[in-house]
């Protein structure tokens, strides 16, 4: 496609495109003919290809590679951890290609990528969480939960955290 922004230096504009589109999943993004770095990230719980071009008339073409069907998906987590630690979680597919992930960790809070480390923050909430991955290329989707034990810090400590809030 071909875009056509006025010019007006320093200024750069950001692009956003689906990651899959017509069976295929994106493997390569050129403006006028030189490769650009992308990413893919998330808004609003829906996954999207970001980019960034100087203002200026372009010509952008973004490769789509054929995608195979998604199946098996798994979700695993560390183990159960602290309030403030880090917690790290993993998708796993049997078979397909080209998969953006999607994880919701149950507090309220999102990450994009196959793995990603969270971690829970809501003091005094501890408990269990229901975290669940979205794997999604062009052919189709699937969903996979997980559930992590969150503990509350030693008691010694609870007095310096309560100290702390506002």
């Amino acid at each position: 496609f071909s875009m056509s922004v006025n010019s007006t230096a320093g200024v750069s504009i950001p692009v956003l495109l689906p990651p899959s589109f017509g069976g295929g999943s994106v493997t390569g993004i050129t403006v006028d003919g030189q490769p650009v770095p992308y990413k893919i990230d998330v808004v609003k719980q829906t996954s999207y290809v970001f980019f960034d071009v100087a203002a200026a008339n372009h010509s952008v073409v973004v490769s789509y590679t054929p995608d195979t069907p998604l199946s098996g998906l798994s979700a695993s987590n560390s183990g159960t951890n602290q309030l403030f630690k880090p917690i790290v979680f993993t998708a796993t597919l049997a078979s397909g290609s080209n998969a953006t992930y999607v994880w919701t960790f149950g507090d309220g809070t999102f990450g994009a990528g196959r793995i990603v480390t969270h971690t829970y923050s809501l003091f005094p909430s501890s408990g269990f969480y229901d975290v669940s991955v979205r794997a999604t290329n062009g052919l189709g989707t699937l969903n996979a939960t997980t559930r992590v034990g969150v503990s509350l810090p030693p008691v010694a400590y609870l007095p310096l955290m309560r100290k702390a809030l506002p």
